[in-house]
């Protein structure tokens, strides 16, 4: 049920069940004009009552007034046609009685109604003809207005200087008078225009201009159609951040006033924001909601539109607009869908490469040492069992094992006897095999891994107290991923034979790591890799 915004309103109602004769024929043809507070249905029963009123009393003023009031509702309701019977009426008449005022009012009412038809050049002949009425009255404010209807014509027809012509003369007008309101319409009027023809930098301009007289005047719905409009041309010019803060707060103040109409258009402008930033499920939301609510609010007009064809004919058009834009962005979600999982598999086929690679590095190294067959494995195997133990995230779990499966690549250039000698090794002898940190980082360092592959190899003897090798890293200066790999390598070196000893075995190894965590290696590590141990990792061909 409508609620009437203005108490005036209710008086008039309330003054009308006790009135006759001409107070009533007045107060039902004030009813009748009352264009922003009363729905166009009950316009139509004032003015029919005023009419009929009119009639009886011989007052054939009165009898125009009404026919412009009822001319106007079918005009809201989107029946143009049967308005324009209606003001031609009023003109006859208000011509017969030699009432200018009254002649004024009924060409532009036939003026407006040629424009909803998209009868422009006939708009524009009613609306010259008003605005020379108007000049002959000398009513300033009603002349700028008609400048402002004459400039909107030229707009739809393209002819853009003479429009602007006529925006600015109007505006020099309301500026004479301080029509603050008025001033801020034309800027937006101004704007469109620049933009038809290209000029974005004055639509900008112009719009803002809007946009302070609204805030100033305090006027929300101004506001919110002008954060609206510049929204709108931010994301015209593909900025579609500055657009976002207009469109939040112009679909907030819609809200607040109950628009659907611009509600509407503001999903439209989010379902284009996200588009741009190819969120295009998010985009595809608020299409969706936005042919839900055009839907709905058709089916409101339904019920009081008179002109049905007409109501057919847009709903048809406009729902197959929606129909193909919000194709448009189901063929972008399912593109973008397929896209990922060509993504995957290409990623798949990627790892496989990669993996292939790093064991045949692995292999190249063991090869030349047969004594650790295997270890790079066993070590790759471990760091990745502490890595998800300790809830790494995926990737850096996969980087904690390509470069633990290739941790000793580095001894490719250590001498194969030196690797393999049975007896304790010499200071210079163990002082090449430490070289092998450094150059597995040379040789790792120019291929393209996804990760810092080559930093970690680098850094697999480091220890935390700054006593490893080569560069006496300590604590954080360590990467993790190295931290972890340097406790797998301990672990699985003391638990394997070598060929100086036998092996100590995985007790001894946890003791020896746990003895020292904290200071040679990272608390959490070690923690992670008794914790796998107890839950019952085992090496693999050890």
């Amino acid at each position: 049920m409508t609620q009437e915004p203005d108490t005036g309103l209710a008086s008039l109602r309330n003054r009308l069940q006790n009135a006759s004769g001409s107070e009533a024929l007045t107060i039902l043809n004030e009813l009748a004009g009352s264009y922003q507070d009363l729905p166009p249905k009950d316009r139509i029963a004032f003015a029919e009552q005023a009419l009929a009123l009119s009639e009886e009393l011989h007052d054939p003023k009165s009898k125009a007034e009404a026919y412009n009031h009822l001319g106007v509702a079918y005009n809201n309701l989107g029946n143009s046609q049967e308005s324009l019977d209606l003001f031609f009426k009023a003109l006859r008449m208000m011509e017969q009685i030699n009432d200018k005022n009254g002649v004024a009012q009924s060409l532009v009412n036939i003026g407006q109604a040629n424009f909803y038809l998209d009868s422009f050049e006939e708009a524009l002949k009613y609306f010259r003809r008003a605005l020379q009425v108007r000049k002959e009255l000398g009513s300033t404010s009603d002349v700028a207005q008609l400048l402002l209807l004459v400039g909107n014509v030229m707009a739809k027809l393209a002819r853009y200087d003479e429009a602007l012509d006529y925006y600015h003369k109007a505006l020099a007008i309301k500026k004479g008078i301080n029509d603050r309101t008025a001033i801020s319409q034309i800027y937006n009027n101004l704007g469109n225009v620049h933009l038809a023809i290209g000029e974005m930098e004055k639509v900008l301009e112009y719009r803002l201009q809007a946009l302070h007289i609204d805030r100033e005047l305090g006027n929300k719905w101004e506001i919110a159609l002008t954060t609206h409009n510049i929204a709108e041309y931010y994301l015209q010019t593909e900025q579609p951040e500055d657009a976002y803060p207009y469109i939040l707060e112009s679909q907030a103040l819609a809200t607040d006033l109950n628009n659907k109409g611009l509600i509407r258009d503001n999903l439209h402008n989010l379902s284009l924001y996200h588009e741009s930033r190819g969120e295009y499920q998010k985009a595809l939301q608020y299409q969706r909601d936005y042919s839900e609510l055009t839907k709905t609010l058709f089916s409101e007009e339904l019920t009081e539109r008179i002109s049905e064809m007409q109501t057919k004919y847009e709903t048809k058009r406009l729902e197959k607009l929606i129909a193909e834009r919000t194709h448009e962005l189901e063929q972008k979600v399912s593109d973008l869908a397929q896209s990922k999982r060509d993504l995957e598999v290409s990623m798949s086929k990627l790892q496989s490469a990669l993996t292939g690679t790093t064991r045949a590095l692995a292999d190249m190294v063991e090869t030349r040492d047969p004594y650790t067959a295997g270890h790079q494995r066993r070590v790759a195997s471990l760091s990745r069992a502490i890595a998800k133990a300790m809830g790494l995230p995926k990737k850096q779990v996969e980087d904690v094992h390509i470069a633990a499966t290739i941790h000793d690549i580095g001894k490719i250039n250590v001498p194969a006897e030196i690797l393999s000698y049975s007896r304790q090794l010499t200071d210079i002898e163990f002082s090449l095999i430490k070289n092998h940190a450094q150059i597995g980082y040379e040789i790792l360092r120019d291929i393209d891994f996804p990760g810092l592959i080559a930093e970690i190899v680098l850094q697999h003897h480091e220890r935390m107290d700054g006593s490893g090798y080569p560069n006496r890293l300590e604590g954080e200066e360590i990467l993790l991923e190295a931290r972890i790999v340097a406790v797998a390598d301990v672990v699985e070196a003391m638990a394997s034979h070598r060929p100086y000893r036998e092996a100590i075995g995985i007790d001894a190894a946890l003791e020896e790591i746990s003895k020292n965590k904290g200071v040679k290696y990272d608390p959490q590590v070690v923690d992670a890799c008794v914790k796998v141990f107890k839950d019952g990792f085992e090496f693999e061909g050890n």
